[in-house]
């Protein structure tokens, strides 16, 4: 199994529109059932083995992944069936990157795996140049010259919303803390975050207490009392109905299903 990611530094052009690079390429003895929980994330996905579909199901139902397609802001699980030898690379937008990229609300995006050819077809070009690329390296200029040939300019206010939905801190928010921080009256916010993410403020400040928690129960062995109370819950019975309500499981199975890679579970189909 090869595993790669290139996170884009503050100073790139593409720093606006991307936030990072990944690529897989698994090989193993058999298929596997992987579960992605909801990461809050945009993605463009491009992928490279097409003789051995990908299937599974959506919080919008059965699916077949394209060879390129982009997902995100799921409100639900993805549960997919993957063939043991796969190989896939992905774009990992920030928050305002999908709108300023197709002018198109990401709500309009959420709980789908969409074929970007549908969207935009120079994507067969890009999916091709991609493909006969050598390394990740390679792939990561291509698709950073591509992407820097769009010309997406995003304004101040676009930026400032980049950096609110991607930090990490918790503490504090609410929504007259962000509509003071965006210049937005809490009606044209929550319009706004519901075209940026598919949620309005309320369910926004809720999807990132659970994504702070998701986060410290990757990565941190302190109890879910501690990491309730951490993360903004008023009680460990609130903190469970919040972290099932995303994930479709309590955290402490979270916890014990975990895997190398964060939000990711994985089963081997014997």
């Amino acid at each position: 199994m090869l595993e790669d990611q290139y996170r884009i530094p503050p100073h790139s052009p593409l720093s606006a529109t991307v936030q990072s690079f990944w690529q897989v390429n698994r090989n193993y003895t058999g298929p596997l059932r992987e579960r992605i929980l909801p990461k809050g994330t945009v993605e463009l996905i491009f992928n490279f083995v097409t003789g051995n579909p990908i299937c599974g199901s959506t919080g919008s139902g059965a699916v077949t992944l394209p060879r390129c397609f982009v997902n995100g802001h799921n409100q639900l699980p993805v549960a997919l069936e993957v063939p043991g030898r796969h190989h896939l690379f992905g774009v990992i937008l920030q928050p305002a990157g999908l709108h300023g990229l197709f002018g198109i609300p990401a709500g309009d995006f959420a709980d789908r795996c969409l074929d970007l050819v549908l969207v935009d077809r120079s994507f067969d070009s890009l999916w091709h140049q991609l493909l006969g690329a050598p390394d990740f390296a390679t792939r990561v200029a291509a698709t950073g010259h591509w992407l820097q040939q769009r010309n997406i300019r995003l304004g101040p206010r676009e930026l400032e919303f980049n950096r609110v939905l991607t930090e990490r801190c918790v503490d504090g928010l609410s929504v007259k803390s962000l509509s003071e921080r965006l210049c937005y009256s809490p009606r044209q916010l929550s319009r706004k975050l519901l075209a940026l993410t598919g949620r309005n403020t309320e369910e926004n400040l809720l999807f990132r207490r659970y994504l702070r928690a998701l986060d410290l129960l990757h990565n941190d062995e302190a109890s879910l009392t501690s990491i309730a109370y951490d993360c903004g819950f008023s009680d460990q019975s609130h903190f469970i109905r919040a972290f099932r309500a995303s994930a479709g499981m309590t955290p402490g199975e979270y916890r014990r299903q975990r895997s190398h890679l964060p939000g990711h579970l994985f089963e081997l189909v014997r």
